[in-house]
């Protein structure tokens, strides 16, 4: 990808995200490296997923935005999962060919940006469409030229087999509270009527990890081997 087409796509996708930052580029770099070195096209379907090893409410979380946008893999079409980790790093899976490649940010860039004059200003709790650009711009136009050797770790492609639950277009409406309800993530409540999570227990009784609005039987997902 040009550098030309890369500030296309960042342009587009800094009018999704909202504001300047350097999360953004980070995502994008990662999720285009990661395409590049599986040898695979942006995903206009379901056949790629990305699972994120960051978690939420740290800094630099903006990147997942970023892999949204280079990927293709989105929330809404289900494909992106986070891991919760606390780590900078992607693994990419190609569900046709059983094929995942993971890529990380090299710790000294992260580093770098933790001592930026942008990560500061958020420190101090200025949010950050709020900072002014001149101390936004240049982390943003940094990550966008670094080289990726200097950027990322670009592990080997390797076997990751995974096929998640079919595509489903039954429904039904919960007993309780009449919502339609995809079927198989309705549960028993306790007078053998069919009701939603919702109206079964609150959501919030899950873990965080567990992707709430996935139902418990969706987030057993793989983690990619350790590294």
């Amino acid at each position: 990808m040009t550098e030309q087409e890369m500030r296309e796509w960042l342009d587009l996708g800094l009018k999704f995200h909202g504001h300047l930052c350097g999360g953004l580029p980070l995502g994008f770099r990662v999720g285009v490296a990661a395409l590049e070195k599986l040898g695979v096209a942006r995903e206009p379907d379901y056949d790629l997923a990305a699972l994120v090893e960051t978690g939420e409410n740290h800094f630099a979380g903006c990147w997942a935005d970023g892999i949204m946008l280079a990927t293709g893999c989105t929330y809404g079409k289900g494909l992106i999962y986070k891991l919760f980790w606390g780590k900078f790093a992607l693994t990419l899976i190609d569900k046709r060919t059983s094929r995942a490649i993971r890529v990380s940010v090299r710790p000294e860039v992260l580093e770098a940006a933790l001592k930026a004059p942008f990560l500061n200003q958020r420190r101090a709790g200025v949010p950050p469409s709020k900072i002014a650009e001149e101390i936004a711009r240049p982390m943003f136009e940094r990550l966008i030229t670094i080289p990726d050797d200097e950027l990322l770790v670009l592990g080997e492609p390797f076997e990751f087999a995974w096929q998640p639950p079919a595509g489903t277009f039954d429904v039904m409406r919960c007993e309780s509270c009449g919502e339609l309800t995809v079927v198989r993530h309705m549960r028993v409540g306790p007078g053998g009527q069919r009701v939603c999570v919702g109206c079964a227990q609150s959501p919030f009784d899950y873990p965080r990890e567990l992707a709430l609005t996935r139902g418990p039987e969706f987030c057993q997902w793989p983690t990619p081997p350790k590294r």
